[in-house]
């Protein structure tokens, strides 16, 4: 089956820092070009151009969409069509196959020297960013995507209509900026202190104080973390609760896998069955099964359901919702944990593996308001 992986909103056109633009002064999409530049999403070329108007062939777009990925000599980032095989642009376009982003043809060719036009773009913009939305193709097939981008304002004027056009750089930039900040979903601050947003909590729901952490399953450091957030947890007669966030990092799938098991369970179990889980995964003793279907029943989950949980490319979608508002905080590493009261509205953040004393010196300025 095909899995999702590890998602980074970094779609930088070259590996120079961020400078200003000199192409781009008067452009109508000047705005959305500089935006993604600010927030170092895509660049320019070493001259100082953007070249705005030029159009990107369908192995360059991908190329900018899964810009992270990196050639680890898994075998799935190679020859994944007729026409794509060992080229710069495979481990980008195999990668985007491998987690059903494209589908290519229907004569088993990608065609990617093709320039892209707004149907295709729309595609893979929408599979990329969406969080749960139902994608389902009608007659006309790429409707529910050019749909996706209008909800979110994120088509631009140029091309209403023209399903067929092919897209200029400008525009992709367009598209991006408005996807990115128009959406529901945005990968923000408030997004990840919501508690509405990560339904499994440790400790009681009402309590004020959240412990927003983001770890994952191969980290040392979160498992000795973790004991110290439950005790703070167990600590607090219910002033304080525990919400985690997925941050998987390798590209081998493990960590990745272990991550979609637990919403998984999670979503059948509630939240005592997913910190039972996080319990069993990351004790230094414990050795896990292959499919974690045994660490599902051990926490109470039937295991018929967890295995079509599975096979629910939805959870995938969770885990990578929560991979890239860490991405847009700026989290690279676990643990890293966000402590935020719905009283004072005051936020602290805590890098790295934190003692118990120190967790409760920072949720003591926050419950204060001193920060």
């Amino acid at each position: 089956m095909k899995r999702l992986l590890f998602v980074i909103i970094g779609l930088f056109l070259c590996t120079n820092a961020a400078f200003a633009l000199n192409d781009i002064a008067g452009h109508p999409f000047e705005d959305e070009i500089n935006a993604l530049v600010d927030l170092e999403i895509i660049d320019g070329y070493p001259d100082g151009t953007f070249k705005p108007d030029n159009p990107i062939n369908r192995a360059e777009f991908v190329k900018l969409m899964f810009s992270y990925v990196e050639d680890d000599g898994q075998d799935y980032r190679y020859d994944c069509f007729d026409d794509v095989n060992r080229e710069w642009f495979a481990i980008y376009v195999c990668t985007a196959n491998f987690t059903n982003i494209i589908d290519g043809y229907a004569d088993g060719n990608f065609k990617p020297s093709n320039n892209i036009n707004f149907a295709e773009s729309a595609k893979i913009v929408a599979k990329f960013y969406n969080q749960g939305d139902e994608l389902i193709e009608t007659d006309t097939w790429y409707e529910v995507y050019i749909d996706y981008l209008d909800e979110r304002e994120a088509i631009p004027y140029s091309l209403y209509d023209q399903p067929g056009k092919l897209i200029t750089r400008a525009e992709m930039a367009y598209i991006l900026d408005k996807v990115l900040t128009n959406t529901n979903y945005v990968y923000s601050l408030e997004m990840v202190t919501d508690p509405n947003n990560n339904p499994y909590l440790m400790g009681e729901k009402s309590a004020d104080i959240t412990m927003h952490v983001f770890f994952n399953y191969e980290c040392v450091h979160c498992k000795s973390f973790h004991d110290e957030v439950k005790t703070v947890v167990e600590n607090s007669e219910g002033e304080i609760n525990a919400s985690y966030w997925n941050l998987p990092f390798s590209f081998d799938g493990s960590d990745y896998e272990k991550a979609v098991a637990g919403l998984c369970i999670g979503g059948l179990g509630g939240g005592e069955a997913y910190y039972a889980y996080i319990d069993l995964m990351l004790d230094s003793e414990y050795d896990p099964g292959n499919d974690y279907s045994d660490e599902a029943v051990e926490v109470g989950v039937d295991e018929d359901e967890f295995q079509t949980c599975m096979d629910d490319e939805m959870k995938f979608s969770a885990v990578i919702t929560q991979m890239s508002a860490a991405q847009n905080l700026g989290i690279k590493g676990t643990p890293y944990t966000i402590i935020s009261s719905q009283k004072t509205g005051k936020i602290s953040f805590l890098p790295g593996y934190q003692s118990v004393e120190h967790i409760e010196s920072a949720i003591e300025e926050v419950m204060s308001g001193a920060i």
